[in-house]
């Protein structure tokens, strides 16, 4: 079946591995919020490893929280294996239990669809649960609904065609493929990677904080859907 692109122009910032644990890092947060904001984007997704760990102080948890806030759109928050949602996940603090209203955090093992009506943006995602070799991030994403731009949040290690992996939470080829989505943002490398795969555009956005001091900045995709030239996807540093 022939889809076809909605009239809808919208841009994405995409981040990952931003390995959040300290108030410095909180300000290097506050560095990437500023990018997006400048760059005016429609959405922002953050693919895992958000968190470094589950030991984060609450008064990190709460200041990342208030840079979210910041944020002039909409964010949608897919758990990768450094926060992943175990019994002593990060995201039980209390400060989960009623975010900003731009911030939607993906919780169902099943993963779970966000709808963005007025960017024609679907937006699915994963969250780990388990990090192990059985768990394939995007294996059993919903097929295409309609005219609408179809986006995928996966945390996890690829594996290009014909190889195979004990690496756990593996995303193969043929998997990125078979969502037949227009875009995927991946999450676990901290280098910016391209891996688009037959029609559907992919990528590692590669890591925007480089030390936990959060001195060092790296750089963020954007993504620019069109409805005429397609997925378009470049690397851009934190700060210009």
């Amino acid at each position: 079946m022939k889809w076809y692109r909605p009239d809808t122009e919208v841009r994405i910032l995409h981040t990952s591995d931003n390995h959040l644990d300290n108030l410095s890092t909180c300000v290097a947060l506050s560095r990437v919020v500023d990018r997006a904001n400048s760059l005016r984007v429609d959405l922002v997704l953050l693919a895992g490893d958000f968190f470094d760990n589950h030991r984060v102080r609450n008064e990190v948890v709460w200041e990342t929280i208030a840079q979210l806030g910041r944020l002039e759109m909409d964010v949608v928050l897919v758990p990768g294996n450094h926060d992943q949602l175990d019994a002593v996940s990060i995201y039980h603090n209390l400060g989960f239990r009623k975010l900003p209203e731009n911030v939607h955090l993906v919780r169902r093992p099943e993963g779970e669809t966000l709808v963005f009506d007025d960017l024609k943006v679907r937006v699915w995602g994963r969250p780990t649960y388990y990090h192990d070799l059985g768990f394939r991030p995007l294996k059993g994403s919903p097929p295409r609904n309609g005219p609408w731009w179809h986006i995928g949040v996966a945390h996890g290690m690829y594996v290009p065609t014909g190889q195979e992996t004990d690496r756990s939470s593996p995303i193969y080829a043929d998997d990125i493929e078979a969502t037949g989505y227009d875009y995927i943002a991946l999450g676990h490398s901290d280098l910016f990677s391209d891996l688009s795969q037959a029609t559907v555009r992919a990528a590692y956005s590669g890591a925007p904080i480089l030390n936990s001091s959060g001195t060092e900045l790296g750089s963020v995709a954007l993504v620019t859907l069109h409805p005429d030239i397609g997925v378009q996807i470049q690397k851009v540093p934190v700060v210009e």
